[in-house]
């Protein structure tokens, strides 16, 4: 739980600290999902259960951002390419709003995939983590 929130912790740092527009990238193949290998799914899953368990009852209780850009953060660091933080749009009682996920080979991981769906990807969009 600790390595999930040390990540939360610097996707809060990087939400709040880089500039406007520093955040996203446009993407030139956002629907390409690679395979994921069954120890990759294990990893994620311990990823996501801590990165979550952090968020629930750690220092702070994280947007949907800074929680998805935990999480993917945290893939990588456990050497699981491919997951791929996701930005969608939806409108709810006449308002603009907003979601970030991760999916992995395809699926939703760390948030429900019934509430994804609610909101329309932008595809050619993602959220960059500084190198």
């Amino acid at each position: 739980m600790w390595l999930g929130q040390i990540a939360l912790l610097r996707a809060l740092r990087d939400v709040r600290n880089r500039p406007q527009g520093d955040l996203v990238r446009k993407d030139v193949d956002a629907s390409v999902a690679r395979p994921v290998t069954p120890e990759e799914r294990a990893r994620a899953r311990a990823v996501v259960l801590g990165v979550t368990r952090a968020a629930a009852y750690g220092l702070f209780v994280p947007t949907c951002l800074v929680k998805s850009m935990a999480i993917s953060r945290r893939l990588k660091d456990a050497g699981v390419a491919g997951g791929v933080l996701r930005v969608g749009v939806a409108r709810r009682n006449g308002q603009f709003v907003a979601h970030a996920w991760v999916e992995l080979g395809g699926e939703v991981i760390g948030d429900d995939a019934a509430s994804v769906e609610r909101y329309e990807p932008l595809d050619d969009l993602r959220v960059t983590s500084p190198t």
